[in-house]
């Protein structure tokens, strides 16, 4: 984190704290079982208007996103699926492609 800290990033220490007086919170986590934690778990963002989910786009985190959209519609949080296509090359590129689907 602190490269980030440097740049002008403020770290937190949790999900819940980083959304802390922000409607809509962005997303693109490794792993499905980290996208749920970060979602729901006890920490997590719940409270947002609208989360919108930035993981790449495979069968299993295709899943993990319409579990977590079905949970936090519960507490009327809206959920956006925003796929990242390019991978660590495109990063360096600076041509990263996203599509959303919400």
């Amino acid at each position: 984190m602190a490269p980030l800290v440097r740049r002008g990033g403020i770290a937190t220490k949790s999900p819940r704290e980083a959304v802390t007086g922000v409607e809509i919170a962005f997303a693109c986590l490794p792993t499905p079982e980290v996208s749920r934690a970060v979602a729901f778990g006890a920490d997590g963002v719940n409270g947002v208007k609208a989360c919108v989910s930035m993981s790449r786009c495979r069968p299993s985190v295709r899943k993990t996103i319409k579990a977590i959209a079905a949970e936090l519609a519960k507490s009327d949080v809206a959920v956006l699926d925003s796929p990242v296509s390019g991978g660590p090359r495109g990063a360096r590129a600076g041509t990263l492609a996203t599509m959303v689907f919400g």
